[in-house]
């Protein structure tokens, strides 16, 4: 399923913020080697369903208070290191594919 932008609808994921992304990027391009694509996910999120089934549903994830003082129960994170030279910063709109398909990825 695709969104009014022509972006696939993201599930498991925020749809990500993309002008501030392509600010940063622009100005600051060639200060950087990289960028990091950081992927958080929290054991407390996936609960079995009561009924019976070896189903799961999604709780709400720690807020900012649970994360710091270690609340939760586990998490798992994938770090991602992404050489400068393939990230655009340019084109608005090629950035905010880039982005999107960073976020896609994760949602997969």
């Amino acid at each position: 399923m695709t969104c009014f932008t022509g972006l696939r609808v993201l599930n498991n994921t925020l749809t990500p913020r993309t002008r501030g992304v392509y600010l940063a990027l622009r100005e600051l391009h060639q200060y950087f080697d990289a960028v990091y694509d950081v992927t958080i996910a929290y054991d407390s999120t996936r609960q079995q369903t009561n009924d019976g089934t070896q189903q799961y549903q999604r709780s709400k994830a720690p807020g900012m208070v649970e994360f710091i003082y270690s609340y939760t129960p586990g998490m798992h994170m994938n770090i991602r290191r992404i050489d400068m030279s393939s990230v655009p910063h340019t084109d608005e709109e090629e950035v905010t594919r880039w982005l999107h398909a960073l976020f896609e990825r994760k949602d997969r």
